[in-house]
């Protein structure tokens, strides 16, 4: 098993993007794990333990304090879907779980929208450590599905809806630019982040120490395009 750190990745396997692979306008960087075991429905203990770690590293990288954070987290097993409600309703966090969303905006919004998925958390005020646990504490959810963190240099004051853009329409640079960087987890693979201006040389020591903690080999793809 290794590390792969890539400045400039592209493809359309979790969210679907306008632009194409030769674009450099947006800034891509991934830190996968690679040789991974190919068991499911669970990852083993040890995979489990670096996938979490890198997580949590990836994630520290891209999110400061000052920034205004927001999140997607798709829950398709309704007992860790319900124990995130409760925990969420314990600790004050200013949240909507699509039913509610659906409620609000009454027959003809659900009608257009379509199916609804109860176990989507819109939620808002997030911060790096909550990131941290949440992938900590769900493992068996976000290993089928692709959570989004929305990070923002500004408060959004529309940031339900454009959470609800980032889920059902995917990215674009027009997004981009009027909200900020998109971090997912590309299911228990790895991270990336995706935005117009988004710093390597953390990112890159971000991979570095993971690499030293785990004792993994790392693999760094630079991008040729951009460097040149």
């Amino acid at each position: 098993m290794k590390l792969v750190f890539t400045e400039h990745d592209y493809h359309q396997d979790c969210v679907p993007v306008s632009w194409g692979p030769e674009d450099r306008d947006v800034s891509w960087v991934s830190l996968f794990l690679a040789g991974m075991s190919e068991s499911r429905p669970e990852l083993r203990s040890d995979e489990t333990e670096i996938t979490t770690g890198l997580f949590d590293e990836f994630s520290r990288a891209c999110i400061s304090a000052e920034y205004s954070v927001y999140a997607i987290l798709t829950y398709p097993f309704e007992a860790e879907f319900q124990s995130r409600v409760k925990e969420l309703q314990g600790s004050g966090f200013n949240f909507l779980t699509e039913r509610e969303l659906s409620a609000r905006r009454g027959l003809l919004w659900r009608f257009l929208r379509g199916r609804v998925r109860t176990g989507d958390i819109l939620a808002e005020g997030v911060r790096w450590q909550d990131v941290s646990r949440w992938y900590r504490d769900d493992p068996v959810s976000w290993s089928s599905v692709s959570w989004r963190v929305l990070i923002s240099p500004r408060p959004l004051k529309n940031w339900v809806d454009e959470l609800v853009l980032l889920r059902s329409q995917g990215l674009d640079k027009q997004f981009l630019r009027r909200t900020g960087q998109v971090l997912l987890n590309h299911f228990e693979h790895g991270m990336e982040v995706i935005g117009l201006e988004v710093p390597i040389v953390p990112l890159e020591e971000a991979a570095k120490s993971i690499s030293r903690k785990f004792e993994l080999p790392l693999q760094i793809n630079k991008d040729r395009l951009r460097n040149h």
